[in-house]
């Protein structure tokens, strides 16, 4: 197996060509794995979920046991990836693409909804919430300046 490199995976993230999206999709998985700490198989690619297909699914555990007395697990965060350079950092890109993708992707246990695109990571909660410490906790992984 491979070291992981944060260095190169946000390169190979950086060099993504146009038409070339579904070549994000390995390395932002590797980025929840090996970053944020979700474990392997909570993390899909283009998996159907309830209402559509996101790029990337990172589950979590629910709480609940299904019939069978196996955690059952929700679609915590959803990701939409882009090969667009730029496309997430237009407000209003932003917000017309949250729109139409929630409808689809986001379920009432979801939290997170992930824009990415080869020069950013937009990381927005799906529901209000307290948005100071959001931002707070997002410096403290360095996400924000």
């Amino acid at each position: 197996m491979a070291k992981f490199s944060f260095d190169e995976t946000i390169e190979k993230l950086k060099a993504t060509p146009a038409g070339k999206e579904a070549s994000m999709y390995g390395p932002i998985r590797d980025i929840f794995i090996q970053v944020f700490g979700y474990i392997a198989s909570d993390v899909d690619i283009d998996t159907a979920g309830e209402g559509g297909r996101p790029d990337v699914t990172a589950r979590a555990p629910s709480g609940f046991v299904d019939s069978r007395d196996n955690p059952m697990k929700i679609d915590w965060v959803v990701v939409e990836a882009k090969d667009e350079r730029g496309c997430f950092m237009s407000a209003k890109y932003r917000e017309k693409n949250f729109l139409v993708k929630k409808s689809k992707y986001v379920t009432a246990d979801t939290a997170w909804f992930v824009m990415v695109e080869p020069d950013a990571w937009v990381i927005r909660p799906v529901a209000g919430g307290n948005t100071d410490q959001q931002r707070r906790y997002l410096y403290s992984l360095g996400w924000l300046d």
